[in-house]
């Protein structure tokens, strides 16, 4: 994140900051649903999918999504990506 922070708006880095703060159980990783980030931080929910979008596209993070058990979409697992690896090669 230190290469782009200034390409970085103040929402999209308390998005990382808050990402990087779930990421407790699995380094690097958490497990988060949008409007759970859009509640914590007093954003909308298309701001965080914006931004989220903009970080995967500058290789700060990754998106996986996650199906529930029973079908139908579940929470998203973001991976923050290492700075030196590029994002294609994870």
């Amino acid at each position: 994140m230190a290469a782009h922070y200034y390409n970085l708006t103040e929402s999209e880095r308390a998005i990382v900051f808050k990402l990087a703060s779930h990421a407790l159980e699995h380094p690097g990783a958490c497990h988060l649903k949008a409007a759970t980030i859009a509640a914590a931080l007093e954003i909308s929910t298309k701001t965080v999918y914006r931004a989220i979008s903009k970080l995967e596209s500058l290789g700060i993070v990754k998106k996986e999504t996650t199906v529930k058990s029973k079908g139908g979409q579940g929470a998203s697992i973001y991976i923050i990506l290492p700075y030196n690896v590029p994002a294609w090669k994870c």
